[in-house]
């Protein structure tokens, strides 16, 4: 292996990992970009891999763009580029091509948050709405339905699949309670299945069809899935305790023939687990597999042992549901930062009011300041304390 790159013999295990499926369990500061980023770059140059014949999925555009920054430097000039996207970038370009193959116009309109918002109150009214139909401002509502149908096509659900659970429901139903959920999801239902309609007949899709609409193009078009398949035969997947459903499914579609799968996940930092994912993703993945190998990134490039050993100690309070109390995967983290003074260890302070606390955090910015410190940051939990802080430090110059 020669990228020009060096790597610890944990990464150097994931990056020249042969065939199959591989689970990297990557902590924090751990150096996963460089892993991923690696082992492109070590299949293009050292195994002859075909650019073109990877993918890298991530979750947000800035991880995008870093990762190709990163590829674009390793690869010689001029090379094919492989395939990095988000999840909803390389589902948009799956149906600009192939859409037509469950008619779907591939000219289509992407809606952002703010398209669908007023979309749904054009058409509000429309929607068979009786239960749920706003008597007052229905500003509120909208945002509570599109967000309903967000988690739907998270989960996967077609307007099929949700009426006929809710008819399945209503079969059962006996309490008066239960006939009126039926109501509800009834209603829901349609509500579903007219939006889904409308959207398409004037030419448009939103984020959450981009994947929705994928699935179905490769599990109703077995011949554009083996296509697709054929071209793309290593598989890399960024994050992923955070993919939902719909798109842990993607994953095993298009992963389940190719010559290599790679996914890079780390259950103690998930932050999507309000919208459906969990340590269950990465449990999943090694049970959807038979022959899952499994990589620990442990050596940490980002932190002192000291913040590393407190952090340690805080996440041990998510157990048991992480992977090192289901799965027995130590998981602590060892620092590559030389050691610092004892003194700059993290320490906890607690006041009591919010005025002491701004003061004693002003009075430590000015200390470090006269020490030489500059490149300081006050992280604070929402937005609206920020004010406090801001009129403090400029009281202060």
């Amino acid at each position: 292996m020669d990228t020009g790159q060096t790597f610890t013999d944990e990464q150097k295990n994931a990056v020249t990992h042969s065939v199959g499926p591989l689970l990297i369990i990557a902590g924090a500061g751990t150096g996963k970009t460089r892993v991923i980023t690696g082992r492109i770059a070590d299949l293009v140059l050292e195994r002859k891999v075909a650019p073109t014949s990877i993918v890298a999925l991530t979750f947000t555009e800035k991880a995008t763009n870093e990762m190709s920054e990163r590829v674009d430097v390793l690869l010689p000039m001029g090379a094919d580029q492989p395939v990095i996207s988000t999840f909803h970038g390389f589902c948009d370009r799956l149906l600009r091509e192939r859409g037509l193959d469950i008619g779907l116009p591939t000219d289509y309109r992407l809606f952002s948050d703010t398209d669908q918002w007023f979309f749904l109150k054009k058409n509000l009214f429309k929607m068979p709405l009786d239960y749920y139909r706003p008597l007052g401002s229905p500003l509120k509502f909208i945002t509570a339905l599109l967000s309903h149908f967000s988690r739907l096509k998270d989960e996967d659900i077609s307007p099929e699949d949700y009426r006929n659970y809710a008819a399945d429901f209503g079969k059962k139903a006996i309490t008066e309670e239960d006939k009126e959920k039926t109501t509800k999801l009834l209603e829901l239902s349609a509500c579903y299945q007219m939006y889904q309609n409308i959207m398409i007949s004037e030419g448009a899709l939103d984020y959450g069809d981009l994947i929705f609409y994928t699935l179905r193009l490769l599990e109703k078009r077995p011949s554009v899935l083996a296509e697709y398949r054929k071209k793309f035969l290593h598989i890399l997947v960024d994050e992923f305790q955070d993919v939902n459903f719909a798109q842990s499914k993607l994953v095993y579609l298009l992963g389940e023939k190719a010559d290599s799968l790679v996914v890079v996940g780390d259950d103690d930092q998930s932050i999507y687990k309000w919208r459906g994912a969990s340590v269950a993703n990465i449990l999943s993945f090694e049970s959807h597999f038979s022959n899952v190998d499994r990589v620990v990134l442990s050596k940490n490039f980002r932190s002192t042992q000291s913040i590393l050993d407190m952090s340690y100690a805080v996440i041990q309070y998510n157990n048991p549901d992480r992977l090192e109390a289901k799965e027995g995967i130590d998981k602590r983290l060892i620092s590559q930062i030389n050691a610092v003074k004892k003194e700059d260890k993290p320490s906890v302070h607690m006041f009591d009011s919010d005025t002491a606390e701004v003061s004693w955090i002003a009075n430590k910015l000015e200390e470090l300041r006269k020490s030489g410190i500059t490149d300081t940051a006050i992280l604070i939990r929402t937005n609206e304390l920020i004010s406090k802080y801001a009129e403090d430090l400029k009281n202060r110059g």
